[in-house]
């Protein structure tokens, strides 16, 4: 009967033992699959365009072009990019969220002829993405040369004895007559411009006229005084009008030829 009691009381207690393992194993997490529930996605990066071509560049110039970064996954997206020469990136990291981009800017340097190939590689997701980028390189020819100007020599005046006319004309509008002469020896005679005008009138020839002009300082605006003789001496028929530059002397063999912006032959009737 003793022996009966022991068990039953033996029995008890293990099952007391067995209800107080199960409890404890209830209250405490599993063990068998410690990351279920817990797993993240792995960042997922997709770039475009899925190729990158530079073209033709001269060697030595610089050629930028972009490339796009966007995360397509749920969990961030943290990297950088690299190239090899002679390609090169504007800033080479990159830290996204779901759905986020980033521009890249890929600059093409070339130092010397050829094609060159190389690869973009963006690390940060479980498998590293690559652009392939490539860009041919050739010396740019040199700039063209501009023309060497050639200035002219001055020219001057030597046609005395061909002139029909020569007048000498002061800014206060006083005109000397050199030729025709009005008087013997080297006295020549001071007209008014209707006078002078007269005179060139009657000159049986009417190829040449000499118009030396001899300007006191701020004397006045010289293209109109050019001007204005030119009209009136192509009114008589004079077919060349010359404008020369002068001082006080009579002579003006020797004086400078001024530009006119004008042709200087005439055809007849003009």
């Amino acid at each position: 009967m003793r022996t009966a009691v022991l068990i039953t009381s033996v029995m008890a207690q293990a099952t007391a033992l067995c209800f107080a393992i199960a409890e404890t194993a209830s209250d405490s997490p599993s063990q068998s699959n410690p990351s279920a529930g817990s797993a993240q996605a792995s960042p997922v990066i997709a770039v475009s365009p899925g190729v990158l071509d530079f073209g033709l560049v001269g060697v030595g110039r610089t050629k930028e072009l972009t490339l796009t970064v966007k995360n397509v996954s749920g969990a961030t997206l943290k990297g950088k990019a690299s190239v090899p020469g002679p390609f090169s990136l504007v800033g080479n990291s990159y830290s996204l969220r779901s759905g986020q981009t980033a521009a890249l800017t890929v600059r093409f340097q070339p130092t010397a002829e050829g094609t060159n190939l190389q690869s973009v590689v963006f690390a940060g997701a479980d498998s590293p993405i690559t652009v392939p980028v490539l860009g041919s390189a050739q010396t740019p020819p040199p700039p063209p040369s501009k023309p060497r100007s050639v200035s002219k020599p001055p020219q001057k005046f030597k046609e005395t004895e061909a002139a029909d006319l020569i007048v000498r004309f002061y800014s206060d509008d006083t005109s000397y007559l050199v030729k025709p002469s009005m008087m013997d020896g080297k006295f020549r005679s001071i007209c008014d411009r209707s006078l002078v005008l007269n005179t060139a009138r009657q000159q049986p020839g009417r190829g040449l006229a000499a118009i030396v002009l001899t300007h006191y300082p701020n004397s006045g605006d010289e293209e109109t005084i050019k001007a204005a003789w030119r009209k009136e001496l192509r009114e008589l028929g004079y077919q060349r009008v010359v404008f020369l530059r002068g001082r006080n002397s009579m002579d003006v063999n020797g004086l400078l030829v001024l530009d006119d912006p004008e042709p200087s032959t005439l055809a007849a009737g003009k």
